[in-house]
Parts: structure tokens; C-alpha cells; sequence
């Protein structure tokens, strides 16, 4: 059994496990937003001794689209930086930031074949921070549960959504290091039980057909797999989340959708006020189509304008932050990672693809929630990373 070591790399990435995965609760902990900015700063040294990697012809492309991405974050952050109790400023700065950093930090690895000891020490990461949340969730309820209904990691949703999240990396974990497929079909369904045990009780239905959106993606011939991978497929799926909030009426008109919410998700047909949301989407954007009200705004806005907290969609939600301008930028970085995951060969692909799937899963349950946050940004840097080690076809010694 090989001892545990404390590594630079070690570090950096548990920094990096603090601002973009944990989705630690800052209720239970208020002092944690410094631990944050100091991990920020900290990770920004470490890349600034490593700048010459970002130069490489490999990382251009994603770097740039970050870059611009940062510009039409930061642009309407600042013009209406003084017209809400929060800073979007600095709230723009510091999301900006750790999207980046991440980014970078996999280029990194990437670069110093890293790659899979970063796989690995995320996969028992993730886990270890799963079963810490699970354990206190149920043995001290009351500690580790707020009135509010946030747990350790949130809400409920972000319970579930870590779950699904710790499948996809165990999943891409054996098959990395080609674990035994028998013994990786054991962990998978035990963690699916397991998971929907903890959603069940969490009682987040969002999260049960994330569940099932993720076995039915992992269950799929490996050809098919390989679409996940396609530019294309994922701007669709990207649509077709945003054009039911538009196009609700007519969706929820079909009976057969009629009986699924009613009878199975026990829900109105207004799917808890998010039609009235929707309706109300054309009075909160006016005259900030373009540009949005800036990073972080998305609360007081929707209170202001619907009575409700967010959007109640992936997409819309950053809309209504940046604008359309500002969301197409968003897209395009996303895009330009899965152009990474599109050079990738079937079999590079195969090891990884538990991670698409679960970016689809985010895709899909952001037709109704909000989905596109730091856990998902996280997610496609550590696959964008996968994939630019696996294009370079290099030998890595673990």
C-alpha cells in the first residue's frame, strides 16, 4: 500500500477541489469565502511560474474564448455594479477566476503528465467529501441540515448532483487505470443504489432523473458514446434546454407529459410557478437582452420582477447575468472543449465519457434548475484535460 505524500500538485488541486467542487456551504462556515479568495491567490502564483504553458498552440483556442469570456462578464458586472447590495464586480472577478485557474491548472497537468494522478486524487477526493456529507446528513440531521433545507454541500440539489458526480469519476477512474469490468459494474450499481437512496431522502426528484439520465448514458453502446462527444449534439441539447422555457405551453399541452408531472413527479402543471417564471422572462429582460445585469444579480432581479430567486433554467439564468452576447461567449468556451473531446479517438474517449455524460445530465436538468454553476464548469476542465492528454499521446508513469 503506498503511503500518502504531500505534493505542491497536491495542494494546488485541493485548492482547486475548495473553489470549484466542494460547493461547501458557507452557512455552516461564513469564514469559508476567505478561504476561497486565499485559495484563488494561491493558485494564481502557482500558474503565474507556469504562464508559458497557456502560450502553446494546443491551449490557444480555449484561452482565448476565456479571455473574451471574461470581457462580457466583467463589462456588465461593472456598469451595474452599484445598483444591487451584492458587488457584481467582484463577484464576476472571482467566478472569472476560478473558471480559469481551473482551466489552466488542467493544462498544467496536462503538460507535466499528471493527468491521471489528477484523475485519481479527485476520484477519492469526491468521494471522501460524499460519504462526509452523507454520514453527517443522517447520523446528525439536525447539525447538518439547516431549516432552510441546505446541507453540508447546499441544497438538495447539489446533494444529488454531487452523487452523480461522484458516479462519473469512479466510472472514469476504472476505467483509466482498467480496473476489473466485473468489479466496476459492482461499484457502479452500488453507487447508484446508493445515490438514489440519498436523493430519495433529500426528496429531490430533479436528482432521481438525473440519476436515471446518467445509467441510461452509461448503459449505451460505446458507438453511440462517442456522439456524446460531437460539437453539434451538445449545442442542441444546449436548445433544447433553453427552448422550453419558451416553448412550455405546447410541451405541456401533450397528455402524456400531462400524466408524467402529475402522477409520477407529483407536481402542478405550473411545475411549481416555473411556467408564471417563464411568462414573466420577456418584462425581466427588457432593454438588457444584449448585455444582461451582470454577474450575480440573477436574485434580486427575478425577486424584483417575479417574486421568485432565479430563473428556474440553466441557460436563462446566465442570460439574464450577461446577456445573450455574454451566454454565446459561454457557449463558445464550452464548445471549444468538446472540440477537444471531438479529436479524441473512440477508444481515448472511452475513459472519460462518464464525464460527458454527466455534462449532458447538467444540460438536460437545466431545462428546469440551475445547473450550469462552478460543479459543471469543474467538470468540463477535468475532461477538457483528459482529452488534451490523450490527444498528445504521451506516456504518463503513475
Amino acid at each position: 500500500m503506498r503511503k500518502f505524500t504531500v505534493s505542491i500538485t497536491k495542494i494546488i488541486l485541493f485548492l482547486v477541489f475548495l473553489m470549484e467542487f466542494s460547493n461547501f456551504y458557507i452557512g455552516f462556515f461564513p469564514q469559508f469565502q476567505y478561504v476561497k479568495y486565499a485559495s484563488v491567490c494561491l493558485v494564481a502564483i502557482y500558474l503565474f511560474q507556469r504562464a508559458y504553458v497557456f502560450k502553446r498552440k494546443e491551449y490557444i483556442h480555449i484561452n482565448g474564448m476565456l479571455l473574451l469570456f471574461a470581457v462580457v462578464m466583467l463589462y456588465p458586472s461593472f456598469l451595474y455594479m452599484n445598483n444591487y447590495e451584492r458587488n457584481p464586480l467582484l463577484a464576476a472577478i472571482v467566478f472569472w477566476m476560478i473558471q480559469a485557474e481551473t482551466f489552466l491548472v488542467m493544462e498544467v497537468m496536462c503538460t507535466e503528465k499528471k493527468i491521471s494522478a489528477v484523475v485519481q486524487f479527485y476520484y477519492r477526493l469526491i468521494l471522501l467529501w460524499v460519504i462526509i456529507t452523507d454520514v453527517l446528513t443522517v447520523l446528525f440531521p439536525n447539525a447538518f441540515t439547516t431549516r432552510s433545507g441546505n446541507y453540508l454541500v447546499g441544497t438538495k440539489f447539489t446533494v444529488s448532483y454531487l452523487h452523480l458526480l461522484m458516479i462519473a469519476i469512479t466510472m472514469t477512474y476504472h476505467r483509466m487505470f482498467k480496473k476489473d469490468k466485473y468489479a466496476s459494474k459492482s461499484v457502479l450499481l452500488i453507487m447508484l443504489i446508493w445515490s438514489a437512496i440519498i436523493i430519495v431522502r433529500a426528496q429531490c426528484n430533479t436528482g432521481l432523473i438525473g440519476l436515471g439520465l446518467l445509467f441510461v448514458m452509461m448503459a449505451i453502446p460505446k458507438q453511440i458514446q462517442q456522439k456524446l462527444c460531437s460539437p453539434v449534439l451538445f449545442t442542441g441539447a444546449v436548445v433544447l434546454s433553453t427552448a422550453f422555457s419558451f416553448g412550455y405551453e405546447v410541451v405541456l399541452a401533450n397528455p402524456t407529459v400531462q400524466h408524467f408531472v402529475s402522477v409520477y413527479l407529483k407536481r402542478e402543471l405550473t411545475l411549481t410557478g416555473r411556467t408564471y417564471i417563464y411568462a414573466m422572462m420577456p418584462k425581466v429582460l427588457n432593454d438588457h437582452y444584449a448585455i444582461g445585469y451582470g454577474y450575480g444579480t440573477t436574485y434580486e432581479v427575478c425577486k424584483h420582477f417575479t417574486g421568485f430567486s432565479d430563473t428556474q433554467n440553466a441557460v436563462l439564468e446566465w442570460i439574464v447575468q450577461l446577456g445573450v452576447v455574454g451566454t454565446i461567449v459561454l457557449i463558445a468556451v464550452l464548445l471549444a472543449a468538446f472540440a477537444k473531446f471531438k479529436k479524441c479517438k473512440e477508444t481515448q474517449t472511452n475513459d472519460y465519457v462518464p464525464l460527458i455524460a454527466y455534462i449532458y445530465c447538467m444540460v438536460l436538468l437545466g431545462t428546469v434548475e440551475i445547473t450550469i454553476d462552478n460543479l459543471f464548469f469543474g467538470v468540463v476542465a477535468l475532461a477538457y484535460g483528459i482529452a488534451c492528454y490523450k490527444i498528445s499521446g504521451e506516456k504518463e508513469y503513475i
